[in-house]
């Protein structure tokens, strides 16, 4: 009897190549997206059969056929000015269900979500994304309520607020509020000196990326 699997979009958190343009290719043109498929295993119990260059072949129809669902970590994918041809014509091809995964939603700074969900609308390749989610997806999570308001907005409902995937990276459960203590205890001692505490993230660019 064969075991269930779940087919996961892109390699398993990391990529080989003998370039930075070949793993830029590989990784989706965005090191977000390693990070989410790194996550996956930590979400989903069961077997992954990943998709990509170098791993399980795309177009391998009996494979689509058995699997339980497709697995779309999608780190940007809402986002104006992106050619998404490939992606929507593989997303809207028949098949197992999809369960997309930490959903976020590119906008520029200050817009709201009225005016985001329309930029997004009058984008050809982002508003059929979103057609497709609303058709064939039985599960979409995204990062956090500004992502959520702006699906709600294109008509994508049920979506689900779950934080970011990355979250789940990190051995220790309470990373989250230990990071909030360790905040509130620095404003606390600064404050009554006149400081702003502003809390940065830094990530790894793409060009950051060697060669495995």
């Amino acid at each position: 009897m064969t075991e269930p699997f779940f087919l996961v979009m892109g390699p398993p958190g990391h990529v080989h190549g003998a370039d930075t343009e070949t793993c830029l290719r590989r990784m989706g043109q965005n090191a977000g997206n390693l990070v989410f498929q790194h996550a996956v295993p930590k979400l989903v119990a069961g077997r992954l059969v990943h998709l990509h260059e170098t791993g399980a072949d795309w177009g391998d129809r009996a494979l689509h056929d058995a699997a339980r669902a497709v697995i779309f970590p999608a780190a940007n994918h809402l986002r104006c000015g992106a050619d998404w041809t490939g992606l929507n014509g593989y997303l809207s091809r028949p098949g197992p269900p999809l369960v997309v995964l930490g959903l976020g939603v590119q906008a520029p700074l200050g817009a709201c979500v009225a005016e985001t969900a329309a930029r997004l609308a009058a984008d050809p390749h982002a508003a059929r994304l979103v057609a497709i989610l609303r058709e064939r997806a039985t599960l979409v999570t995204v990062r956090g309520p500004l992502s959520q308001a702006v699906c709600e907005g294109l008509g994508l409902t049920g979506v689900r607020a779950l934080g970011c995937p990355s979250a789940l990276i990190h051995p220790a459960p309470d990373l989250g509020l230990g990071l909030a203590a360790r905040l509130t205890r620095l404003r606390a001692r600064l404050g009554g000196k006149g400081c702003v505490v502003r809390p940065v993230m830094a990530a790894a660019a793409p060009f950051e990326i060697r060669r495995l």
